[in-house]
């Protein structure tokens, strides 16, 4: 996501219907079982009217959304009108202003001993990790929420990112090849056409 679609410029109020809002956060369990987190900020960069879905999933490591939003919950709890990163500031919730946002993240950087990190940094960083994870360009597109190739003009490491789109997937791809090629000869000699295979 945007930093922007998570946070309130510092000139602004929280609005319920421009802003994230606790309750615009539900958990959706698909048919496998898999839970995703389904958040909806009403208003983004390219849906100024009705908002857009984006989602995250529980993760193994100390990335994961879901724990860290629990976490977030427990020590500041929220309403679910509230913004959603709505934190403790002299003793009553304010929303988590993106100025804020980006100072507590340089000054973690820094701790770390790492370059400072920007907004922007974030919907580069999340394109290429899904990347390099092996997820499709189709699928890291549709979930950035990209309406043009535009990501891949961000894209570092191409190597690594293509590596495993590039590879010779092995005897299962040359059996099915040898499947279907088999069957088509068969259909051919009978003049009929191929059997339909799942």
């Amino acid at each position: 996501m945007r930093a922007g679609e998570l946070t309130v410029k510092d000139e602004e109020e929280f609005s319920p219907a421009k802003h994230i809002r606790r309750g615009d956060v539900v958990e959706v369990v698909n048919p496998q079982g898999l839970v995703t987190l389904k958040l909806h900020p009403p208003v983004t960069k390219t849906s100024q009217v009705r908002g857009e879905d984006t989602v995250c999933a529980p993760q193994a490591d100390e990335t994961c959304p879901r724990r860290a939003l629990a976490a977030h919950y427990a020590r500041n709890n929220p309403g679910p009108n509230e913004h959603l990163f709505a934190h403790n500031v002299s003793g009553e919730h304010q929303a988590l202003k993106k100025k804020a946002f980006l100072r507590a993240l340089a000054k973690a950087a820094s701790a770390a001993g790492i370059k400072k990190v920007h907004g922007h940094a974030f919907r580069i960083g999340g394109t290429l990790e899904y990347l390099l994870r092996g997820n499709s360009f189709e699928t890291v597109k549709t979930h950035g929420r990209w309406k043009s190739d535009a990501f891949q003009r961000y894209l570092r490491r191409h190597a690594l990112i293509l590596a495993p789109h590039l590879q010779d997937v092995g005897t299962l791809q040359h059996d099915f090849i040898e499947v279907a090629i088999a069957t088509d000869e068969v259909a051919e000699d009978q003049d009929q056409p191929a059997p339909a295979t799942v």
